[in-house]
């Protein structure tokens, strides 16, 4: 074994990123479907930093830059930490820290500001200077008992009997809540499909608006070309337009899986928007899932700040359950400024959406 060489890829190295990727997940990942993730995103190709042995890629890790916007009005360069992988033949060589210390020299340099991401192994990330100020929750909407429960079972194939029983208990629990909670419709509420996704820059100003010292993802329309229009991995997304009494009061974004499981991507609203209001659209997303066959609606769920909790009740409200099981955010400040991550407004907008 010779002396493990750390540097950033280039594009000659993306087939054998790719390759090493598939090997060690036994998955089928393209290079298209790679260059989609690390190489187009509208903020420019990932900083991608690779550890070699010899010509052997042994280990794997970047950052997608994607811009924020500051309730200030301040651009924000961050990178979304992704493709952490080290090959199994090859731990306890340190190789984890090592590559992230080369990753974060390349993302100074490249004028990154933050990093952030989600992972599940929360010591790992602590152990070479994250800060893990909050995880995410998950929420869900069983639509149909039999295929919701058949789908979640085999989420984990080790799933024993008392598995099973606890999964069909959350699922019959979920419908009943739902069915409890639905209530009447809003008769002056319509979602309309559209072709592709609206402009939100001014739903997302009002939420700022609403927390001094927040953060988003600066959705432009680039961005949601390259998040859901291009995106590779949507299966079958829908764009809502909301609309009350015909105008035009937000928009939400569904994508339905083959499993037949609807995934909420995004919804947002324009500011004068209640909560009854809120509620009502959340209702009405779940009818309308079931319209297009899902068995099963879920979302990502975060409370680190007076905005995420006001949509994290809502959700309750309209009869979402609520699992806090989710991945831990992980969140690195490479700049001088006073970047506060509890400021920052979370969707699943943030994924790449691969389901």
């Amino acid at each position: 074994m010779s002396e493990i060489v750390y540097r950033r890829a280039l594009e000659g190295d993306y087939q054998s990123i790719n390759d090493f990727y598939n090997r060690i997940y036994q998955r089928d990942r393209s290079i298209e479907e790679f260059r989609w993730e690390f190489h187009d995103s509208p903020a420019g190709p990932s900083v991608y930093v690779i550890a070699l042995d010899g010509n052997k890629v042994v280990g794997t890790n970047c950052v997608i830059p994607i811009d924020m916007v500051h309730s200030d009005g301040r651009k924000i360069l961050s990178g979304k930490s992704e493709d952490t992988l080290v090959d199994p033949t090859y731990r306890g060589k340190r190789i984890f820290a090592n590559i992230y210390e080369k990753l974060i020299q390349e993302c100074r340099k490249a004028g990154v500001e933050v990093i952030w991401g989600f992972t599940p192994v929360e010591k790992a990330f602590k152990k070479i200077g994250f800060d893990i100020p909050f995880a995410n929750s998950q929420s869900l909407a069983v639509i149909y008992v039999g295929g919701a429960f058949d789908y979640l079972v085999k989420l984990n194939p080790k799933n024993k009997v008392k598995d099973k029983l606890k999964i069909f208990g959350l699922v019959v629990m979920s419908r009943l809540k739902m069915a409890l909670g639905t209530g009447a419709k809003e008769s002056s509420l319509d979602l309309v499909r559209i072709e592709s996704p609206m402009g939100i820059a001014d739903w997302i100003k009002s939420e700022l608006d609403m927390l001094n010292g927040s953060m988003a993802i600066d959705q432009t329309g680039e961005y949601q070309n390259w998040r859901y229009s291009s995106n590779p991995h949507l299966h079958d997304p829908h764009y809502l337009k909301i609309t009350q009494d015909q105008q035009c009061i937000g928009q939400a974004i569904l994508n339905i899986t083959k499993d037949k499981v609807a995934y909420i991507s995004e919804v947002k609203f324009s500011k004068e928007v209640g909560d009854s209001i809120r509620i009502k659209v959340l209702r009405g997303l779940v009818t309308y899932a079931k319209s297009k066959g899902a068995v099963l609606l879920r979302n990502w769920n975060f409370s680190n700040n007076a905005v995420s909790l006001s949509k994290l009740n809502n959700e309750e409200k309209a009869g979402f359950v609520i699992l806090d099981r989710g991945s831990h955010f992980v969140w690195m400040n490479l700049s001088d400024r006073d970047l506060d991550p509890c400021g920052l407004i979370l969707t699943r907008a943030a994924t790449q959406g691969l389901r």
